[in-house]
């Protein structure tokens, strides 16, 4: 049997609580933050664009952060239009997140745009020097501990 979450109503699912939050992108889509009986959460958004920090950053307190980075920086302005990320638009999310929140979530990257893979992977570990942030680019079979 389904049930549709409500965005901004806590609800649990086998003993963790989630959250469905509505991100910015071109269609209507939502985050989920999900958090464990011991307190450790993550927030996932496949596609978002720039904005979903202050759209969701009062509702949310991840350990980690799964987002998306679909293209390059040079691809920044048709990115915007559709409603993605580039790793430029990750770093204003990132300091937007830290400016309300005090710190920075480890944060992994999926949705990333194939022909642009190594310049994303190059410009996103500009960002995590930058900010001193631990900030990875996901890839299929990966395991993630909190």
């Amino acid at each position: 049997m389904l049930n549709a979450i409500e965005p901004y109503k806590k609800e649990v699912i086998a003993g963790y609580e989630v959250l469905a939050l509505p991100v910015k992108h071109s269609v209507p889509t939502v985050g989920y933050q999900s958090t464990s009986p011991d307190g450790k959460s993550l927030f996932y958004t496949g596609d978002t664009g720039p904005g979903f920090v202050l759209a969701t950053g009062q509702y949310i307190s991840p350990h980690l952060l799964i987002t998306e980075v679909a293209g390059a920086n040079e691809l920044e302005d048709w990115l915007k239009g559709v409603g993605h990320l580039s790793a430029k638009f990750l770093k204003e999310e990132l300091i937007q997140f830290k400016e309300l929140k005090g710190y920075l979530p480890r944060t992994v990257a999926i949705h990333i745009g194939n022909p642009y893979e190594q310049q994303i992977g190059a410009e996103m570990a500009q960002v995590a020097k930058e900010l001193g942030a631990d900030i990875s680019m996901g890839h299929e079979d990966m395991k993630l501990t909190l």
